[in-house]
């Protein structure tokens, strides 16, 4: 018998999960901050997530932190789309290559964009490019 370990995306509850797959835009930091509490987010009301709010340990918005919250979300993806995994592993090295030939925070607002307009364009799929807020020529 082999033991299964759980997946990265275990600690994140059903009710964040269906917003990505609805493609929805979340801020994707948050996606480490449940991590790191270790919460179950089985309900997600304004008071409970006003509380969680308060009581949240903030990750540094850096591109290592980024690429681990990103993980997270493709796995969340890929139980939905397994079809889409090429397509994330690709937008993840686009992400890579604007951290690595730009200054600042233009590859996180290429990500910022990319996925607000996925959300406005749910047949948007993760290969395409986000020519209007591109910062990769």
């Amino acid at each position: 018998m082999v033991a299964r370990a759980p997946g990265l995306a275990s600690r994140i509850s059903l009710a964040v999960k269906e917003r990505i797959w609805r493609r929805e835009f979340i801020d994707i930091f948050t996606l480490l901050e449940i991590q790191v509490e270790g919460l179950d987010l089985t309900t997600v009301d304004k008071k409970d997530e006003d509380r969680r709010e308060r009581n949240r340990v903030r990750k540094e918005r850096n591109f290592d932190n980024w690429l681990d919250a990103f993980r997270i979300m493709a796995c969340i993806i890929v139980e939905k789309c397994p079809h889409c995994a090429k397509d994330l592993w690709l937008y993840e090295s686009k992400i890579h290559e604007a951290h690595r030939q730009f200054s600042g925070e233009a590859w996180l607002d290429y990500d910022k964009g990319s996925r607000l307009k996925m959300q406005a364009h749910p047949d948007m799929e993760w290969d395409e490019e986000d020519v209007a807020g591109s910062c990769i020529k």
